[in-house]
């Protein structure tokens, strides 16, 4: 199984993944802050560390060490840090909105503000048939 379906199968299809996480994921250079980003939703969402490297690393290739060094680095650090609050928004598939990291002694789950959005996956992005295109080139690599 290729690794945008590994974890496709723990959150839902990628249609029904906001379209910032898309852009982070399929269309933005992995710098610290993005890959930061990328890494909250993962965490947020409960995807396994190297369920998460791997489908980054599947949906944007550049940067492969950096990718699992800064992955990894943020997981060990939401995890470290049990009683803090607020540590990073995330994009909670549970809530359907933004909530908050919080600390694993605070694990309720938290929303940032009430803002519920109304379109999801590639075709709500300026880029639908080039991440459609990349979407189409991972699954197929695996066949």
């Amino acid at each position: 199984m290729d690794p945008l379906a590994v974890v496709e199968a723990h959150l839902g299809s990628v249609d029904s993944w906001p379209p910032y996480v898309l852009r982070l994921m399929f269309m933005l250079e992995p710098n610290p802050h993005v890959m930061k980003k990328v890494a909250a939703f993962m965490y947020g969402n409960h995807v396994r560390l190297s369920d998460a490297v791997a489908c980054y690393k599947a949906c944007n290739g550049r940067h492969q060490s950096r990718v699992e060094t800064v992955l990894r680095t943020w997981y060990a650090v939401w995890d470290r840090d049990v009683n803090q609050r607020h540590m990073e928004q995330y994009y909670s598939r549970l809530l359907k909105c933004l909530a908050w990291i919080n600390g694993k002694a605070l694990e309720q789950y938290e929303v940032v503000k009430p803002v519920i959005l109304s379109k999801y996956g590639p075709a709500a992005t300026r880029y639908p048939g080039r991440i459609r295109r990349m979407i189409e080139s991972i699954r197929s690599s695996v066949e």
